[in-house]
């Protein structure tokens, strides 16, 4: 066994007692929610464009109300929330 001190004051048998994880993403904290993970599945899948479809922009608020994050959503219609005016503007077409 090895010992070694720290600082000059602490003698230490052995530091470790096997292989260190690297940290990163999904190492410290909670694990990534439900709606992030979906999230993240259809994000990958989706042609990117700076603004948002209606058919889209229903699919969020249909996950919002079916993993609970929020049940109002389901008495809101998408066209009452979702303003394309900037959208049409910049040549987007928002269907």
């Amino acid at each position: 066994m090895s010992t070694f001190q720290i600082g000059g004051e602490i003698t230490v048998n052995r530091l470790g007692f096997g292989a260190m994880q690297i940290t990163g993403s999904g190492v410290w904290g909670p694990p990534r929610d439900k709606a992030e993970a979906a999230y993240g599945d259809l994000v990958e899948d989706l042609p990117r464009s700076i603004c948002p479809t209606v058919p889209g922009v229903r699919s969020i608020m249909k996950l919002m109300v079916e993993m609970g994050i929020n049940p109002k959503a389901a008495n809101l219609k998408v066209e009452d929330v979702v303003d394309l005016t900037l959208c049409k503007q910049l040549g987007g077409d928002g269907k």
